[in-house]
């Protein structure tokens, strides 16, 4: 009997304690549960979130590089400097867009010849109105070094982007060397070579070096020849053989004479392939003088042979 009162007594006491469990443990939930279940939800929001985030970056790179590429298979310098102005900051594409857009500028300016100019079989421009002027070429010049100064200015103190900064520098050098600025051209291959030793890039600031170590002997290079003075495959040269009869009826060799477009006339090299060969009209046969009669001949001189008679001309029978 006492067992069994004790028994129930320890069931009344553990429920007791199991109910005040319970109520422990909903008071916590009541307390704590919205706002764990608010953390939750923003973690969960925030990784979704972060990774449409990066799948967006990454949509965005790729169109990026896409239009950097086409813009350079155009060879269109504008198209490229609004492909860098469109995705600035984005990777690369700014500062690949830029230099691109400077190289192609120059070349243009060199040449004087406009970007995407088209041309004919014999190499002359379809159209002379991509032909630069002076004026237009100095213009290139100008436009190509704001470029390579804007990205050496933006890129030569970042970290891990030194490979940018070095084209930039490259691309002053050169312009200061067209413009014989020798000493502008040493203070940017200078600058190659600072950026090169940072970044660890031995072969461009070797380079640089050998440039500087050149710019003495270009100081005293002579200029490149005139476009007058240089002569291609397609200037016109006229060479002929001046041959009388008698020489084209014995076969006696001749040397053919050139006509240069100046208008000067020199020795045909060997195996010349353009000629006009002519025959030079015969001139004509000097009279000859009647032999004077011997009126008191020397005594014991040779009589005179008499002169052979003219042989006669047979008319060519005429057909009925």
């Amino acid at each position: 009997m006492a067992i069994d009162k004790r028994q129930q007594q320890i069931q009344v006491g553990a429920g007791l304690e199991e109910s005040r469990y319970s109520q422990d443990f909903i008071e916590l939930l009541r307390t704590y549960l919205a706002p764990v279940l608010m953390i939750v939800a923003l973690v969960v929001l925030g990784y979704q979130g972060w990774k449409w985030w990066q799948n967006r970056q990454l949509q965005a790179t790729a169109t990026a590089f896409k239009e950097l590429d086409a813009a350079t298979q155009s060879g269109n310098p504008m198209s490229l400097l609004r492909v860098a102005e469109d995705h600035a900051g984005q990777q690369a594409v700014e500062p690949l867009a830029r230099l691109k857009a400077a190289d192609i500028l120059l070349e243009s300016a060199y040449a004087k010849i406009a970007p995407g100019a088209e041309f004919l079989p014999d190499g002359k421009l379809k159209s002379e109105t991509d032909r630069l002027t002076d004026a237009q070429a100095t213009e290139r010049i100008a436009q190509a070094e704001a470029q390579y100064r804007m990205v050496l200015t933006e890129f030569g103190d970042v970290r891990g982007k030194e490979i940018h900064a070095i084209g930039g520098a490259f691309g002053l050098a050169a312009i200061s060397e067209t413009r014989r600025a020798w000493d502008e051209a040493r203070v940017s291959y200078d600058r190659v070579i600072t950026l090169s030793d940072r970044a660890g890039f031995k072969t461009a600031a070797d380079i640089a070096r050998q440039r500087i170590a050149s710019l003495d002997g270009l100081k005293v290079a002579a200029d490149l020849p005139s476009k007058a003075s240089v002569k291609t495959k397609y200037d016109r040269r006229v060479v002929s053989y001046t041959l009388t009869p008698e020489q084209v009826r014995d076969g006696m060799p001749v040397e053919p004479m050139v006509t240069q477009p100046d208008g000067r006339r020199v020795d045909a090299p060997a195996g010349a392939p353009d000629f006009a060969p002519t025959l030079a009209k015969p001139k004509p046969p000097a009279p000859v003088p009647a032999a004077a009669p011997v009126l008191n001949p020397a005594p014991g001189a040779p009589e005179a042979a008499p002169s052979a008679p003219a042989p006669a001309v047979t008319p060519a029978p005429t057909k009925p």
